[in-house]
């Protein structure tokens, strides 16, 4: 899914995202995640465009995302494969 608002240019200001299935695709975070996160309390800023549309803006998404900063020594989890299930 593209930005909403073809403004990709630096001149124009910033981009704007659906929220959430735009922000799921720049992120690689699935729509129902960032639902979730929102819940939380942990989203980019949102801005109400209409009763039921969200949108954010490229600043604010990466602004978000950088808040979210490791520390060098951070080590990722390797992703533990499943295994089938076995039929009796």
């Amino acid at each position: 899914m593209q930005p909403k608002v073809p403004n990709a240019g630096a001149d124009q200001g910033p981009v704007i995202y659906p929220w959430p299935e735009g922000v799921a695709q720049v992120t690689g975070l699935s729509a129902p995640t960032l639902q979730r996160m929102r819940a939380r309390g942990d989203a980019p800023r949102l801005y109400a465009v209409s009763e039921r549309n969200l949108v954010t803006t490229s600043a604010d998404l990466l602004q978000w995302v950088t808040a979210k900063a490791v520390p060098t020594s951070y080590k990722c989890r390797q992703a533990v494969p499943r295994r089938a299930k076995e039929v009796a």
